[in-house]
């Protein structure tokens, strides 16, 4: 029995060795950083809108924990988990005109994706072995995001402030590449398609021109919407 014990766990051993994507199987975690351009829904109602853009950068951090199967030596399917925490960084001509924020998501994705074998030579050693893994993903998502736009102030006669706070719930189209070594190590680069298909607004805002008095400008905001996220990860194969 002891022998028949040692040979399974020596035959088990000797497979591991010599499956050449043993390492692609099995848990994922990374890290990396993410890039997301960001449009504010609307317009101040004042004459002196046009001096502050309604556009940002997002930019944050990205936690990544997955599973992953190979089938025929060639196919990859899996499954994602991912965090994602992005902030502004104020933007404006002048420091009384600022459009900051923040945004807050989770996705649940399935992965799909085709191995290929490729070498990096090295002048001076033998040619690096790695996988290159070209993949798409789907799922969904769920999110927060919270905005701030200001104009005005000091000596400026006309002041702008309006406020979006925003729960929503969409789906998730992502393509991109991974570039894996032999012990597991990866890298990756991919651009992940949000379409929002439910949301949940709050919008308050509030306007003076002419130093005059204060005036709500409240409104509802009900066009759903779709954004572009770019990310960049590192990580293991476990």
């Amino acid at each position: 029995m002891h022998f028949l014990f040692t040979l399974l766990v020596f035959s088990c051993s000797v497979m591991a060795q010599t499956d050449p994507l043993s390492h692609k199987k099995g848990i994922v975690f990374g890290l990396g950083g993410t890039i997301s351009p960001y449009t504010f829904p609307a317009d101040f109602d004042g004459t002196d809108k046009e001096k502050l853009s309604d556009k940002a950068i997002l930019y944050g951090g990205v936690v990544q924990l997955g599973y992953d199967v190979v089938l025929f030596n060639r196919l990859l399917f899996g499954l994602r988990a991912e965090g994602m925490s992005a902030d502004t960084m104020d933007v404006g001509n002048k420091s009384e005109n600022i459009l900051r924020g923040k945004s807050r998501a989770t996705n649940a994705l399935l992965r799909s994706g085709v191995l290929f074998e490729t070498k990096f030579f090295d002048p001076v050693g033998d040619p690096a072995r790695m996988i290159l893994e070209i993949f798409v993903e789907g799922g969904i998502t769920s999110g927060h995001r919270s905005f701030s736009k200001q104009f005005g102030g000091g000596l400026i006669t006309d002041e702008y402030v309006d406020n979006l706070e925003e729960e929503y719930q969409g789906s998730v189209l992502t393509g991109g590449l991974n570039l894996t070594a032999k012990k597991g190590a990866f890298f990756e680069l991919k651009f992940t398609h949000t379409n929002i298909t439910n949301t949940r607004q709050q919008f308050s805002g509030q306007k003076i021109e002419n130093g005059g008095a204060v005036t709500p400008t409240d409104r509802v905001l009900d066009e759903k919407e779709s954004f572009t996220t770019f990310l960049m990860v590192m990580g293991l194969h476990f």
